[in-house]
């Protein structure tokens, strides 16, 4: 469970892959979201400030806030 910017709470399942052949490391979190009425997939790689599932979830969230805060050039 994470809460977001706007008060509410993000509670879904995140699954944990497990990669080969990547340099840095051997873990992936991945996640689907209904976004805008479509079903969008979420991945983050175990790479820091990621290193478990919460701080991948938290990473997109922050990454979203940010960029939705800031106007498009």
């Amino acid at each position: 469970m994470e809460r977001l910017p706007d008060g509410s709470v993000w509670r879904d399942v995140v699954d944990v892959f497990e990669i080969t052949g990547h340099p840095q490391t051997d873990c992936c979190y991945g996640w689907v979201e209904l976004i805008g009425g479509r079903c969008v997939w979420t991945t983050r790689l175990k790479v820091p400030p990621v290193k478990s599932a919460q701080t991948a979830v938290r990473a997109v969230l922050m990454r979203r806030a940010r960029d939705s805060a800031c106007p498009a050039e």
